[in-house]
């Protein structure tokens, strides 16, 4: 599997950019490019199935015992929302995963493949610059994430070791209400492990998949670059291929429209991918974002119940920077796919296309008409992910928390 820490030496592109994410999530019972074997189907399922319902089943009966305990219910609800949107998450990945997989391979095929005769070695720059960007993102994500994981554990088997069993809690939501039996060794342990598990095997699914959607969102955003230069330098190609006959205007429209035909294609099958991104992955985004608005308040919320040195207070504060980090990185790159649409129309308008056939001349008003709609990404058909929409869901967070804080009393 390609290192991600190679990544910012290698000056070459990887056979496959999405390797580590379909390592990750062949290894977590989703195969996105491979047919599968019955044994590995069988796999899959029952991991899946193991993962995304026994582990909530059991939050949503805690939540149940828990009634009347607001702050009980709060610590297993923050859970139960993460693995519900994780569920969601996976659910729609795995019912999706061969489109998306066959999305991911076209971007290694022409017209988003690299062309030197087009964009020379620019265009592997930026394909290589959008991978190192998402393998950094990947690392980041990955650290913050086993970081939090870790505290947990950590946090439970120093309380297992140096506190009496009557004060012994799990590393990340209450159990307790499954019976008195927990409380004693080795089913305490055990139920550490069996947290452990559910929880990593939780974050693995949705880490990896933010990664990968956020990836295919930078892909995207660079096609829309490559198509801006393809544009720009449209004329001056049409000119080297010409040769020494680059002075005869015929030959050199000639030229010109073969490429317009070319650049034509690239950008209706750049606008399609968008829009099968879209339509494949915007109920998911959607599910995530809603979640996120109700997480950040809890999370914020449980923070400001710990002292600033203590475990659980890092604990709450990382979990809460994870999902801050997932719905901005998701926002960030629709964000950039809308902006770099748009210029499009810019590069198409800056094509030195006076002199050429009417053939090109109205390609480029076509070009111009089409990029100049807005191309978002949307969560569910309902909002487009830009970096508007992630302030007013941080903004939403904050004051989601103020109320409940204040529900609890100035001494809460």
């Amino acid at each position: 599997m390609r290192n991600p820490w190679t990544a910012f030496k290698d000056p070459t592109l990887p056979k496959n950019y999405f390797r580590v994410e379909i390592t990750i999530l062949r290894c977590l019972g989703i195969e996105l490019i491979k047919e599968e074997t019955l044994a590995y189907s069988i796999y899959s399922k029952i991991f899946l199935l193991y993962t995304v319902l026994l582990y909530t089943g059991v939050e949503i009966y805690e939540i149940y015992a828990q009634l009347g305990e607001l702050n009980a219910m709060l610590g297993v609800l923050n859970y139960l929302i993460t693995h519900l949107m994780g569920a969601v998450k996976t659910g729609l990945l795995y019912w999706n995963r061969k489109k998306i997989g066959e999305m991911m391979m076209s971007l290694h095929q022409p017209p988003f493949k690299p062309d030197e005769t087009r964009g020379g070695k620019e265009e592997e720059r930026l394909i290589r610059d959008a991978i190192k960007k998402t393998e950094i993102i990947l690392i980041v994500y990955f650290l913050v994430v086993s970081g939090t994981i870790f505290s947990g554990v950590y946090n439970a088997c120093i309380i297992r070791i140096r506190k009496p069993k009557e004060q012994w809690t799990f590393p990340y939501a209450p159990t307790m209400s499954l019976g008195d039996w927990l409380q004693n060794s080795p089913y305490f342990e055990l139920g550490i492990l069996y947290q452990f598990w559910g929880v990593l095997s939780f974050a693995g699914v949705i880490a990896t998949t933010y990664v990968l959607l956020s990836s295919i969102m930078a892909h995207i955003s660079v096609q829309m670059k490559i198509l801006g230069n393809s544009f720009r330098n449209l004329k001056s190609r049409a000119e080297i291929m010409a040769g020494s006959q680059k002075d005869d205007a015929c030959i050199v429209n000639k030229h010109m429209e073969t490429l317009m035909r070319e650049a034509v294609k690239h950008h209706i099958k750049s606008l399609d991918m968008a829009k099968e991104m879209e339509s494949l992955c915007s109920l998911m985004i959607l599910s995530i974002f809603v979640a996120s608005v109700i997480l950040l308040c809890f999370l914020l919320y449980f923070a400001s119940l710990y002292p600033l040195a203590s475990v659980e207070f890092f604990q709450n504060f990382c979990y809460w920077w994870i999902i801050v980090c997932q719905v901005g990185m998701y926002c960030f790159w629709g964000n950039e796919v809308s902006l770099e649409s748009d210029e499009v129309a810019k590069a198409a308008a800056e094509l030195d296309w006076p002199g050429s056939t009417k053939k090109v001349t109205n390609a480029v008003v076509m070009v111009i008409r089409r990029a100049q709609r807005p191309l978002y990404i949307t969560a569910g058909k309902f909002v487009p992910l830009s970096m508007e929409v992630f302030m007013s869901i941080i903004k939403g967070s904050f004051s989601y928390f103020m109320v409940l804080r204040q529900t609890q009393g100035p001494d809460a």
